[in-house]
């Protein structure tokens, strides 16, 4: 039984995988790793983005909150990225580094998997969207849907690019899974915002 790392004799099976003295130590002083802080700072990131497109939408006028009458529709995708970041930090705040790397390659491919479906999906509302603006006579809401949606499409790209992670460090591949879901749900929260644009321009048509 061979070393996973080095080649050398193995003395250890940790998760499915052998090790030797040296490297097992290593594996075992870095057993668990956090998210934690990564999914708080993210949080906070969020919150200065939105912090952020208020002054500007108060420096320029661009109604990205729809108005007086429908700004709270806004505190839907605001509140959705703030709850899932939340969440992943209070799921991950003990999450364990044993797992193989073929299981975390797998997570990683579904969120890969789900970022392209959504690149599809978002493309599609957005050549609709055009469509529909012109057919229903919405102008009110063009320049919020612009910047919403390539907002998302600007976080998703991050989600979609490829990572070469060395086998076999499970450990970089864990972490990596950790940084590609706080854009993804940027762009998710974003093109929500987007299509509650779409809505409050029906609405006040």
């Amino acid at each position: 039984m061979k070393c996973v790392v080095c080649g050398s004799e193995a003395e250890f099976v940790l998760s499915g995988s052998s090790y030797c003295q040296n490297h097992f130590n290593g594996m075992k002083s870095n057993k668990t790793y956090s998210g934690k802080m990564l999914y708080l700072t993210g949080m906070g990131v969020w919150v200065a983005g939105w912090f952020f497109l208020v002054l500007v939408d108060r420096a320029w006028t661009l109604n990205l909150f729809g108005g007086p009458k429908y700004w709270p529709l806004f505190l839907l995708p605001f509140t959705f990225g703030i709850v899932s970041l939340g969440v992943n930090a209070y799921l991950s705040r003990n999450q364990s580094l044993s797992s193989t790397y073929e299981t975390e390659q797998k997570m990683i491919e579904s969120v890969e998997r789900n970022s392209s479906w959504f690149l599809l999906g978002s493309s599609g509302i957005f050549a609709w969207a055009t469509l529909a603006r012109q057919s229903l006579g919405i102008t009110s809401s063009a320049v919020p849907f612009i910047i919403y949606i390539s907002a998302s499409l600007i976080f998703l790209s991050p989600v979609i690019l490829l990572f070469w992670i060395p086998h076999p460090e499970p450990r970089n591949l864990g972490r990596l899974r950790h940084w590609k879901t706080i854009p993804f749900t940027y762009a998710v929260s974003f093109f929500t915002a987007a299509v509650l644009t779409l809505l409050v321009g029906v609405l006040s048509a």
